[in-house]
């Protein structure tokens, strides 16, 4: 027979013998094969809200990421009219948008920029009339207005105290006797600052910044508040948060106006300074933070005499120049630092961490101040807000002279 016939078959054996031996050993893995799922895509937003709320703001977003830490809401804080405006005028990008009551949202409704469906409340304003400390026009009730010779409160077609004050003001009927009497300023700071530095002897305002909402603190200041408006003379104002039709990831956007809302957003916004939808307010809690950065810092650490200033460096250039010029005026015996709490996290724990609600000049860690002037006039100041207001250049200069002739008594 002859050996081809065998072939097929030897080639059959090799065949299988090869196979068996490619398959190896077993593996020794007996359990679940683990797979890495992919982390989720980061989800970036952009807020816009109003500075006089952004500690409130600020503790919301931080809760927020704590649960929901893909998505990041970058901020930016200015007068909500002008923020409102710079997106309707100039494309401002936002994808939330806050406002202390209907007008400054107004804008953007009208504009086609918001998403009606978002508009959520998540706090109420109290509407009061505040007077210089002195009240020298004895205002105490509504009635009391008609002895004021001037009053100022912003522009209620914009602005939503200027709204309610007219409501409240017409309700009662005194709006036709007091409008000629009445200065109308484009924002709240404004009226405040009119009436801190006796331009007005009433400013109509709502219950919380540039009005700190501790009435410990607010008796610091040269203003306080004459009455309260009768809570049926205006509609109570409504902090309002919504989705603009322009937002990159509306669902995202939406979530966070609704935690704002939510028994969780509500306690947090009312232990940091809003009054809540049904709540009373209470004040901001303190918290520590590092330095400020090198490049917002003039002066020898070893100064006896420490100038913190806790001031957004946009729209406060001449505040920051009055300030670090003191360090050159009194060198190695005063420092100055800047925190800019507007745009800088860190520079905001420590600002918050003063117990500050707005911008305010701290001397080694004071705020208020008497001091004597050249012609022995006795004088208290409180360093709060812009310069012009609750205090003057001139004010800032005779504090700081005052206290490095005592930390330094030998020259």
């Amino acid at each position: 027979m002859s050996r081809c016939k065998y072939l097929p078959a030897l080639f059959l054996l090799v065949a299988i013998t090869v196979l068996l031996a490619g398959c190896g050993k077993p593996s020794q893995q007996t359990g679940p094969v683990s797979v890495r799922k992919p982390r989720p895509a980061t989800i970036h937003l952009k807020l816009l809200a109003p500075c006089g709320m952004i500690i409130p703001v600020e503790e919301a977003l931080s809760a927020y990421k704590a649960r929901v830490p893909q998505v990041k809401i970058d901020t930016k804080y200015d007068n909500s009219v002008i923020i409102a405006k710079q997106v309707v005028e100039k494309g401002e990008s936002c994808d939330i948008f806050i406002s202390p009551g209907p007008r400054q949202l107004d804008i953007l409704r009208r504009a086609g920029l918001v998403d009606e469906s978002s508009i959520t409340p998540f706090c109420t304003f109290e509407l009061v009339a505040i007077v210089p400390k002195s009240n020298p026009a004895g205002i105490s009730k509504p009635e009391d207005l008609k002895k004021a010779k001037t009053l100022s409160m912003p522009d209620p077609d914009e602005d939503s105290v200027g709204y309610a004050g007219r409501q409240a003001l017409t309700r009662l009927g005194l709006w036709e006797a007091l409008k000629p009497k009445m200065v109308t300023v484009k924002d709240a700071i404004v009226s405040h600052k009119f009436v801190a530095s006796g331009k007005s002897q009433v400013g109509i305002a709502f219950r919380n910044c540039p009005l700190q909402t501790n009435p410990e603190k607010l008796s610091l200041s040269k203003v306080a508040v004459a009455f309260s408006f009768p809570e049926d003379s205006y509609d109570r104002p409504q902090g309002l948060a919504a989705v603009t039709t322009t937002c990159s990831h509306p669902q995202a956007a939406k979530d966070f106006v609704k935690f704002l809302a939510s028994a969780e957003g509500q306690k947090v916004i009312q232990d940091h300074g809003l009054t809540p939808l049904a709540a009373p307010a209470q004040s901001a809690a303190a918290q520590t933070g590092p330095g400020p950065s090198s490049d917002k810092v003039r002066g020898p650490k070893d100064a006896k005499v420490l100038v913190q200033a806790f001031y957004p460096r946009s729209g406060h250039e001449e505040i920051l120049k009055t300030i670090f010029a003191l360090a050159d005026r009194y060198p190695g015996k005063v420092r100055v630092e800047h925190y800019n709490w507007a745009d800088n996290p860190d520079d905001r724990k420590v600002w918050r961490s003063k117990g500050l609600s707005c911008g305010a000049i701290l001397i080694n860690g004071k705020q208020t101040f008497e001091y004597t002037d050249t012609q022995g006039k006795r004088h208290q100041v409180t360093f709060m807000m812009g310069m012009g207001g609750e205090w003057t250049k001139e004010d800032l200069d005779a504090v700081v002279a005052q206290i490095v002739a005592q930390m330094y008594p030998n020259g």
